[in-house]
């Protein structure tokens, strides 16, 4: 159940229009309370997920 509110949380109206693969790995790592690494931080922000950018360390 925690997977189906996670992604309806994801996909509320008023959020920014992303592309269907950041809404998979954003749901996959709330789901794994997984941190994300990606160099496309923004579209991650204020999602509750840990974001690591691997280009700026």
């Amino acid at each position: 159940m925690f997977e189906v509110q996670t992604g309806l949380e994801l996909l509320k109206p008023g959020r920014r229009r992303q592309q269907l693969e950041d809404t998979f790995a954003q749901l996959l790592a709330a789901v794994r309370k997984a941190s994300l690494a990606t160099r496309n931080t923004r579209h991650f922000e204020g999602l509750g997920i840990d974001i690591i950018n691997p280009w700026s360390a």
